[in-house]
């Protein structure tokens, strides 16, 4: 989700512009465009949707849509790469089908989707797995690199005493 500047300035696009890209759905679902559907929510204006054809991972299609829209470095990418390979089936989906295409990928081919190396996806991985929330904020937002981060997530590991030193 954006932050409250960055929703702020979509609002207030929005409001000008009007809503230039539909909400994309799935199986009654927003899968694309919900900071989109919440700024016309708090607008009061109907949104236009379009519905997804169903072809291909459901997961490949989400990304295609935003990667064209975003500018992410490739730590960025490798950190969304990362999450994706992770989605874990379950949860409230109720389509078995649905769980399976969103859950169809592994690191080879997240990296590929993403155009990152998948030695990335595992730096990015290993970051995520830190726990460090200021760093994996720090990688998304593009502050620092995923195979700095990862090399020191990997130096706290070897030498737990570096945690006790404040990064200042």
């Amino acid at each position: 989700m954006m932050s409250d500047a960055e929703f702020t300035a979509l609002v207030n696009d929005i409001r000008e512009h009007g809503l230039r890209e539909a909400i994309w759905t799935h199986e009654g679902k927003i899968i694309d465009g919900r900071n989109r559907f919440k700024a016309c929510e708090k607008l009061g204006i109907n949104p236009t949707y379009r519905k997804w054809n169903g072809k291909g991972p459901l997961v490949s299609f989400v990304v295609s849509l935003n990667l064209h829209r975003r500018n992410l470095n490739e730590s960025q990418r490798a950190m969304v790469a990362a999450k994706i390979a992770n989605i874990q089936k379950g949860g409230d989906r109720r389509s078995a089908d649905f769980k399976a295409r969103i859950c169809a990928l592994e690191q080879p081919e997240t990296a590929a989707l993403l155009n990152v190396s998948r030695r990335s996806v595992q730096h990015a991985q290993k970051v995520k797995e830190s726990g460090d929330k200021e760093l994996i904020a720090a990688v998304k937002s593009g502050e620092v690199t995923v195979s700095s981060a990862a090399q020191y997530v990997a130096a706290l590991t070897r030498y737990p005493e570096l945690r006790n030193i404040s990064r200042g």
